[in-house]
């Protein structure tokens, strides 16, 4: 179902309903951008350095779609029930007496691009986007409602004020008194006409409104008043018929209540976000996800990631990353491709037991037809759940009776081992961030950091190291991580590089720079982006590769069935994808 602001509170308790009585929700969303390229990340972080890094890279982008998906147990008919829900989203402003923080937002070329290449209605994310409003905005925003109520409501006085001063002198002014004449008989000619209850003025400037309100009331008895009216950005005045008392009284109530429709539209998409705090939350490396949700609808993200760990439970009380699981054993041994459509057919195959499910009405059909919906936020949400459930199902199977769970809920065992902790990508051996817990410790007494002059490249570094076998992880143009391949042989290794240092270059190990990171909360060498690093890096030095192709690099780890069904079915295999 799509969800704008034309249709949002009408589908509000739709959506509530679906929310209240799913074991659990799926979610995907859509971003104007992933990087602006402030920080380059690297292999060897740890995960509160590279939420540092996150925070600075993704500033100011945000989302424009989110996709919700449930999933309902039918006990009865043993199945899954689900309903999706693809909701545009953007901030504007939506009332000019309530002033709606006017949001400034960034985008990524490449992003933008990748999203009109998928068929993305930019103009229907523009045009009919649900507003939404972060925490203290909302509080402050329903002060200024409450404010403005107890303002009015406190005002009983319904008189005109024009009638409490001196009035202006027309001495002398006769334009102003033919201007006075004409309008007369125009009102004359309203009064007569019972047909008729109010009549619009043409407009004139300030001293002629003014005028009109010392004298047309006064000229017919007080049965006719005037009132003010905003047309096409124009402002100019309104004759009505009857007691201006009671007009006002009305129009008062009748601010009040648009006051606080405002409001309730202006808070908007912040709505469904507090629906899912209680519920067990899946995506699909799903970090940014999280980040961007909590920033554009909670609070401003904070600067450390304890800090944001604090938050985490306000936002979401569990979350799973079917990424993580995806690349963790048993899954990592029969799925090659991670990336969300892959995994999902992978799961869609033998040796994994289907599940039984009633897929959303959008979304019935085959899998090969539905493909067009890819990177739909909603599509992509349901596909995130069903591919859940086809794990949770398959680590089901190697479970005792007693621990197996036909509902794949956060308490469920099977889950237990992969609650809150978020992918984390491209990181050497710390596969994910614990949201409720600390994070993986990894001692990399194997890696050094290194400096050198600008014209270095790839043979000059392995010759220094020579005849070590290193694997090279740049960061710039002047600066790497090298990463002795053999553990024996890192006190040798550490102790003849030691001993080569010079002016030209320096190097120190992991565990100094990481002292140096902490200390100074900045990278001892600020990395850039330049087009030099393909020049200067062959093929076996690729970042990502862990082990760029040479000798003695690290084998995945092989499990057997007994292992699996001996509770090791968790463990974390060596080469992390």
């Amino acid at each position: 179902m799509e969800v704008t602001k034309q249709n949002f509170l009408s589908t509000l308790p739709i959506v509530e309903e679906a929310i209240e009585g799913a074991d659990f929700v799926s979610i995907d969303t859509e971003f104007t951008g992933l990087t602006n390229l402030s920080e380059k990340y690297h292999l060897y972080e740890h995960p509160r350095e590279r939420y540092k890094k996150l925070l600075k890279n993704t500033k100011g982008f945000i989302q424009i779609q989110f996709g919700l998906c449930t999933f309902k147990w039918n006990k009865e008919e043993n199945k899954y029930e689900t309903k999706a829900f693809n909701f545009y989203i953007f901030p504007f402003t939506l009332s000019p007496s309530l002033k709606v923080p006017d949001k400034i937002f960034s985008c990524q070329s490449s992003s933008i691009d990748f999203l009109a290449s998928q068929g993305f209605d930019f103009n229907k994310t523009f045009y009919k986007g649900i507003p939404y409003l972060t925490a203290n905005e909302e509080e402050s925003l329903r002060k200024c409602v409450d404010d403005k109520k107890e303002k009015l409501e406190s005002n009983t006085d319904f008189t005109s004020r024009f009638k409490k001063g001196n009035q202006v002198n027309l001495k002398g002014n006769q334009k102003a008194k033919d201007f006075i004449k004409d309008v007369q008989q125009q009102v004359q000619e309203f009064i007569d006409n019972p047909q008729l209850t109010e009549m619009d003025l043409k407009p004139c400037n300030s001293f002629y409104r003014r005028v009109l309100h010392e004298h047309i009331p006064s000229k017919f008895d007080e049965r006719v008043f005037l009132d003010y009216k905003n047309t096409n950005g124009r402002r100019h005045l309104v004759v009505h018929k009857g007691p201006e008392a009671k007009y006002r009284m009305e129009k008062q109530e009748l601010t009040i209540k648009k006051n606080e429709e405002s409001f309730h539209d202006a808070v908007g998409f912040s709505k469904v976000m507090k629906m899912l705090t209680n519920k067990l939350v899946v995506g699909h490396n799903m970090l940014y996800d999280v980040m961007y949700s909590v920033r554009q609808y909670v609070h401003e993200l904070p600067e450390t990631l304890d800090d944001f760990k604090n938050l985490f439970p306000c936002v979401f009380s569990n979350v799973v990353d079917t990424k993580l699981m995806c690349n963790m054993i048993p899954f990592n041994e029969i799925i090659g491709n991670t990336a969300l459509n892959d995994m999902y057919l992978s799961l869609k195959k033998e040796p994994f037991t289907q599940v039984k499910l009633d897929a959303p009405l959008e979304y019935l059909g085959k899998d090969s037809d539905l493909e067009v919906n890819l990177h739909q936020a909603a599509y992509d949400a349901y596909i995130t759940g069903y591919s859940y459930l086809l794990m949770f199902k398959h680590l089901n199977s190697f479970l005792d009776e007693k621990n197996k769970s036909c509902v794949a809920s956060s308490s469920a065992h099977a889950v237990q081992p992969y609650l809150n902790k978020i992918n984390l990508t491209h990181m050497h051996e710390v596969p994910y961030i614990n949201m409720t817990g600390e994070d993986l410790q990894v001692n990399y007494d194997d890696v050094f950091y290194m400096t050198f002059p600008q014209e270095w490249k790839t043979m000059d570094i392995r010759e220094k190291f020579a005849p070590f076998t290193i694997n090279i992880s740049w960061i710039n143009q002047t600066s790497c991580f090298v990463r002795i391949m053999e553990k024996h042989q890192v006190k040798a290794a550490q102790k003849m590089i030691f001993a080569a240092m010079n002016a030209h270059f320096r190097v120190l190990t992991y565990k100094t720079y990481s002292q140096q990171l902490n200390d100074n909360d900045v990278t001892p060498t600020k990395p850039v982006t330049s087009p030099m690093l393909s020049r200067k890096r062959s093929m076996d030095d690729v970042v990502m590769d862990v082990s760029c192709g040479v000798s003695g690099s690290k084998k995945m780890k092989t499990t057997t069935t007994e292992e699996v069904k001996e509770n090791k079915v968790f463990n974390v295999s060596d080469n992390w994808d």
